[in-house]
């Protein structure tokens, strides 16, 4: 009977997985445009989420709240971040809410995360961005204009509201990044 009961779980565990778009169904995958930059010049990630469910998924196309860091290093050594808070005239969440866009099975939605230069540290700085329990943007600036080998590992991660057309709910990832700043 602990056998059938195992297999009778197991198969109930499938079947809730396959019934709605799961972490694993969802590819993520990034790289730079380019292997190296000059020091100045923002660096830009392609981020690509290809839609492996076999249904449409709903998934937000803006870094902001959906790229979501989780180790930087320069040469090998941790990158340490500067963490500000980041001001909306609306709920982030809402504001995600309406980047979610509809991806049909077998296709694909990109990000493209480009860097800015940070006024706290007056150089160019990749930026990650959190919703945080009330709705607003927690950032984390990394700076990138230091001459050096970059590597950043990050996940997609979608934290706004739910809209009307579903969005894929989980963390996809994580992806890894390589680039030089000269």
């Amino acid at each position: 009977m602990y056998r059938h009961a195992r297999y009778a779980f197991a198969l109930a565990v499938v079947t809730v997985l396959t019934g709605c778009p799961q972490s694993g169904s969802i590819q993520l995958q990034a790289a730079p445009t380019k292997p190296a930059y000059t020091h100045g010049e923002p660096v830009s990630v392609v981020v690509t989420l290809t839609n492996k469910t076999g249904a449409t998924a709903g998934l937000s196309t803006v870094d902001e709240g959906n790229v979501d860091v989780q180790s930087a290093t320069r040469d090998g050594a941790p990158l340490a971040g500067h963490a500000t808070t980041v001001k909306y005239d609306d709920d982030l969440r809402s504001i995600l809410q309406a980047t979610v866009t509809g991806v049909a099975a077998g296709a694909a939605a990109t990000i493209t995360w480009t860097s800015a230069v940070d006024p706290a540290q007056g150089a160019q700085a990749l930026r990650s961005i959190r919703v945080d329990q009330f709705g607003r943007g927690a950032a984390t600036f990394y700076p990138v204009g230091t001459p050096g080998r970059y590597r950043f590992t990050f996940v997609y991660h979608y934290a706004g509201f739910q809209p009307a057309t579903g969005a894929f709910q989980g963390t996809v990832g994580p992806a890894t990044v390589d680039f030089t700043v000269t």
